[in-house]
């Protein structure tokens, strides 16, 4: 039984909706999910509504009947099954907790439960899960809960964000956003364990902005969120304010796709540490947006080392995913770091992008050994996944054999590097890229309890090959009835990258 600060604990009356809020992974990771906490304060403000959290105890094998952290109670006797979901891998998850939970899977053999999921992978691309789900929220809570907390699948509309999978493909799906921050709900008050430690540790969780303007063609998170849309900053001092009295912490983790983006990012830092006197942690940064001034303001928040995502090691590269960070740049913001005491800089690259070259990857090698000479530097390498929605949605993911021919070369030349498995960007890119026949290769890799193993099974007689092949502007895509409302932003963008290449 877990230990934590704000949990609402309501007595079930008759008339009440019970509703399952799941996180298909780990308590550990729940714990970090503005999302949890966002859909358990909105839904439980009302009173005719019962909502409490599940989550994932195993992470392959067998999964124990799951219970509700609040009262205990059953998965199956919740009436509404409402899903999170932020990692394409997790979409087994679902399958397992409600096989579990005795709870069929299928939607069309199903009765008496409605299963609803939402996240980002979804936004871009619902249909690997249009089998297992009544409804996918195409959108964001803050703008669909009103009707969505109707609970009925009936009179919801594809064009207010909700995708009614028995229709298929019959209607478009609009997507729904919030135009303005300021005027959305916040999670002030915030689930804290208290014997747990959570991924960005014990903090308040504030969001600053949402989506990113910087157009890179692998991000996806970058164009479902668009446009983007920052907190004003009076906004955010009455979130803060509020929101270290309620919970009892001293930490404040920034959530952001690119922090130093927001127009009034130094004010923040310095409401922050000056006024409020709290440590920080900033996860997301960009060389080229950093000075001296911003990573001093950093460091006297108590945050140790700097994570940035270069991406890549040349310049070429950089030009063709649209995301050039210049080795000189990382180099000026690694002496800065080492002056003000970081402890080490965190560095995040990808291997297999399109028309990658042994020479780019002997590029990457120098970028990270020259960080290296100057400050202990941490890699992380990941195969490069290509993901709906994005100017890359076209473009197919290199052979196996070749990322990893890369990523042995890299191992050869650096040390103490960690690597994303080449196996599970594999499951993500056909999960990204994939439709609703990926239903039925869920339940059989549930059935084996998920895992890397278990996908090896269940794929024995599924062709994947469209992952490797791509595809051309003039094919149906698995989710064109999805509008986002950018479809011309990122074909322009694909046709700029393919130009590129017949120079």
């Amino acid at each position: 039984m877990v230990k934590e600060l704000n949990v609402i604990k309501k007595h079930f009356r008759h008339g009440m909706i019970r509703v399952a809020l799941v996180y298909p992974n780990i308590y550990k990771v729940m714990s970090s999910s503005l999302f949890i906490n966002l859909a358990y304060y909105l839904l439980n403000s009302y009173d005719h509504i019962l909502v409490e959290r599940f989550f994932l105890k195993n992470s392959f094998g067998e999964e124990p009947l799951p219970r509700s952290i609040e009262s205990g109670t059953p998965l199956s006797n919740f009436d509404i099954i409402l899903f999170s979901v932020h990692y394409e891998p997790d979409y087994v998850n679902i399958v397992r907790m409600l096989q579990a939970a005795n709870i069929e899977p299928l939607r069309n053999k199903r009765k008496n439960k409605m299963v609803i999921v939402g996240g980002p992978p979804l936004i871009a691309n619902p249909e690997p899960l249009a089998e297992i789900a009544d409804v996918i929220v195409i959108g964001e809570l803050e703008s669909t809960y009103e009707k969505l907390i109707e609970f009925d699948k009936d009179s919801l509309k594809g064009s207010d964000g909700f995708y009614i999978t028995e229709r298929g493909k019959s209607e478009f799906v609009t997507r729904s956003w919030v135009e303005n921050l300021d005027n959305a709900f916040y999670p002030v008050r915030q689930i804290i364990p208290l014997d747990i430690e959570p991924v960005y540790g014990k903090s308040f969780l504030l969001e600053t902005s949402r989506g990113c303007s910087r157009a890179c063609r692998f991000c996806m998170e970058g164009h479902i969120f668009l446009p983007k849309r920052d907190r004003s900053l009076s906004s955010i001092k009455n979130i803060v304010s509020m929101g270290l009295r309620l919970n009892n912490v001293n930490k404040v983790t920034i959530l952001s796709l690119s922090y130093f983006d927001h127009p009034q990012s130094r004010e923040i830092l310095t409401y922050l540490i000056d006024d409020e006197k709290v440590q920080i942690s900033v996860p997301s940064l960009r060389a080229d947006s950093l000075d001296y001034e911003k990573i001093e303001l950093i460091a006297k928040g108590g945050q140790k080392s700097l994570t940035i995502a270069p991406e890549v090691g040349s310049l070429r590269l950089g030009e063709m995913i649209n995301k050039i960070i210049p080795l000189n740049t990382t180099i000026e913001v690694a002496k800065m770091a080492k002056m003000l005491h970081f402890d080490h800089i965190k560095l995040y690259f990808m291997v297999g992008l399109p028309n990658e070259t042994m020479d780019d990857i002997r590029s990457l090698i120098e970028y990270i050994k020259s960080i290296n000479r100057i400050i202990d530097t941490k890699v992380t390498i990941t195969p490069f996944i290509p993901k709906a929605h994005t100017p890359f949605q076209w473009i197919g993911m290199r052979p196996m054999d070749e990322i990893r021919a890369k990523l042995s070369l890299i191992r050869d030349q650096i040390k103490n590097i960690d690597y994303y498995d080449e196996r599970l960007a594999l499951i993500q890119a056909v999960l990204s890229l994939g439709d609703r026949s990926l239903g039925k290769i869920l339940i059989k890799w549930a059935s084996y309890g998920g895992g890397l193993a278990g996908w090896r099974r269940s794929i024995r007689d599924y062709d994947i090959s469209y992952v490797f092949k791509g595809r051309s502007l003039n094919d149906e895509l698995p989710w064109s009835h999805i509008d986002l409302g950018f479809e011309k932003i990122i074909t322009k963008s694909f046709e700029k990258f393919k130009s590129m290449n017949t120079m």
